[in-house]
């Protein structure tokens, strides 16, 4: 029994009491009239301990409710800015990132079209030239004929879910506990397609509702023919997919942890944790096609089997870039070009640097003309930070304005290339100045990490440029095969030379037999000679010794002669003269 009837129980024994008292000094009609006011009474009091009780509880409601109201306005604050009123940061992802995260994803994107399936192929030997037809799921696609669109085969792969935290119930048993939820529900795989063979640029021939027909007019000379058939799903893209750091990466649970401890020396990922077994299944699904259509060189041409591309072994090699994509540098040997800094200003420091492009640039006009490392959508130009005011409860937004320098103050964290240049005091100098310093500037930070950021690649420019060399590659060996021609005439012709040489040199072989024959009869000749030569040259000498001594005896009689001679006719003159006298 509550208290409010207790007490119009005590009320109504004592005015029963007092008015059988005053029966008989009261008349009729004053006593009805007391029993109305008796029965008013109770009434009104009734009633009013019901309004007061549903004020009581409807006030408690209404401050629980204001309570969950401001609650929610947080949550909802948290799930748009993720901010709160403590750290100003959470670890969650707002709504707002992530909207900005998907319109950066979808930056440059372009429609896409997915799980079509081809009808009517008519493929030719060169695929250059092949026709399909596509039916869309609707006619409000866009698509005018004359587009380029480009077109990848789809392959189904198995993914598996990440693991679901059961709900919180209070009322419900611990998880894990006999009769409660599991700890961690268990993931499940499904099965999707993506795309994952480019099979080329197709243009829109006839637009006839949501069917259209294509043509191809580009694909990679990779491309297996064979798999693009009657009843193959594909998805069509309005542009080329563009390569990304983070498209491959798993993001942190806590990403402003990490810019919290950018102070410290710290090995985070830039772009999130790679993935090595998710990024190796995206390249064998990719890649397997690619080496199940490679022409494979035989062994017998030993050049260009040694120099031919393994699929698998570069597929291996692009796999281990991805994996190590915004990862430290941990001494890898790189290009200069793919080495980021993680510095820390030492002081405060003001860098300029042209990175936001012009009104013509935005509107991509004719005057317009691209710039490296300008940005010409406004949507990523730099720019000082936005003001928000509060004044008599009306919030005014002050953005920032367009600027081409950023101030970094003492500790600030910055990410920068290796490579990079930058404007310092007026100068292009390297961005090693910012920590190594240089003449007459003093170093103004300080080098935490270096990182490995492996080269995005424009996959179309990609493709075009190989047809591009293999256009030039077909005109080498258009060349090359003439040059074998001619060379092989002449190797004929050569090979007729040889054998006649051969013939011939088995003649003068023979010859040269003989005359190395003649030559050493020459030589027993020749000996024999020799021999012949001394003897008669002794021969000789002796003679000559003899005739020396003859002529020496000669002489001498000749002379003995040429006395007695003289002598008798010096005495015949004598004698002459005196018979004369």
């Amino acid at each position: 029994m509550s208290t409010v009837e207790m007490i119009f129980i005590g009320y109504g024994l004592v005015f029963t009491i007092m008015l059988f008292l005053s029966i008989k000094q009261w008349r009729w009609f004053h006593i009805l009239m007391a029993n109305l006011l008796l029965i008013s009474t109770l009434l009104l009091t009734q009633i009013t301990s019901y309004v007061f009780e549903f004020r009581s509880s409807e006030a408690k409601r209404y401050e629980e409710l204001v309570v969950k109201r401001d609650g929610l306005q947080a949550e909802v604050t948290n799930i748009l800015h993720s901010l709160d009123d403590t750290s100003a940061r959470t670890g969650e992802e707002s709504l707002i990132s992530l909207r900005n995260q998907l319109e950066r994803a979808l930056e440059g994107r372009g429609k896409v079209w997915e799980g079509l399936a081809l009808g009517d192929v008519q493929g030719v030997p060169t695929i250059v030239g092949t026709t399909a037809t596509l039916t869309l799921p609707d006619d409000k696609h866009g698509i005018q004929a004359g587009s380029r669109m480009f077109l990848f085969g789809e392959r189904e792969v198995v993914t598996q879910d990440a693991p679901v935290a059961p709900q919180n119930d209070p009322n419900a048993e611990p998880p894990g506990a006999p009769g409660g939820p599991p700890a961690v529900a268990p993931a499940e795989q499904t099965t999707i397609k993506v795309p994952a063979i480019y099979f080329g640029e197709y243009d829109v021939e006839t637009v006839n509702g949501a069917a259209i027909s294509l043509k191809c007019a580009f694909a990679p000379r990779v491309f297996n023919p064979a798999l693009m058939v009657n009843g193959a799903t594909v998805a069509m893209y309005e542009t080329m997919p563009a390569d990304s750091h983070f498209k491959f990466a798993t993001r942190e649970n806590d990403k402003y942890e990490q810019l919290a401890q950018s102070g410290m020396d710290n090995a985070a990922p830039l772009f999130g944790q790679m993935d090595a077994q998710h990024i190796n299944g995206i390249f064998e699904t990719a890649v397997v096609p690619l080496i199940q259509n490679q022409h494979t060189i035989p062994n017998a041409n030993e050049i260009l089997a040694k120099n031919q591309i393994r699929l698998g072994v570069l597929g291996n090699k692009l796999v281990e870039q991805f994996v190590a994509d915004g990862g430290p540098l941990n001494g890898r040997e790189v290009d200069p070009k793919n080495i980021w800094y993680k510095i820390q200003f030492t002081q405060n420091t003001t860098l300029s640097q042209k990175v936001n492009g012009d009104d013509a640039q935005a509107a991509l006009t004719e005057a317009g003309v691209f710039q490296s490392g300008e940005a010409i959508v406004p949507m990523f130009y730099h720019s000082t930070p936005s003001t928000v005011d509060f004044n008599d409860g009306v919030t005014t937004i002050t953005s920032g304005r367009k600027t081409d320098s950023i101030v970094f103050e003492e500790e600030d964290i910055a990410y920068i290339p290796a490579a990079e240049k930058i404007v310092q005091e007026n100068r292009i100098v390297p961005v090693e100045v910012l920590v190594s310093g240089a003449e007459g500037v003093d170093p103004v930070a300080r080098k935490i990490l270096e990182y490995f950021v492996r080269p995005l690649h424009d996959y179309n420019h990609i493709f075009h440029s190989y047809e591009a060399r293999l256009q030039t590659l077909a005109y080498s060996d258009d060349n090359a095969r003439h040059d074998i021609v001619a060379t092989t005439a002449a190797r004929n012709d050569a090979s007729v030379q040889i054998e006649y040489r051969k013939q011939e040199k088995k003649e003068l072989e023979l010859d040269l037999e003989l005359h190395r024959r003649d030559e050493y009869e020459a030589e027993l000749y020749s000996a024999a000679l020799l021999a012949e030569v001394e003897k008669m040259t002794a021969s000789l000498a002796e003679l000559f010794e003899r005739n020396q001594t003859l002529a020496q005896t000669l002489a001498e009689r000749q002379a003995q002669l040429e006395e007695a001679i003289n002598a008798r006719t010096q005495d015949a003159e004598n004698a002459t003269g005196n018979s004369e006298e």
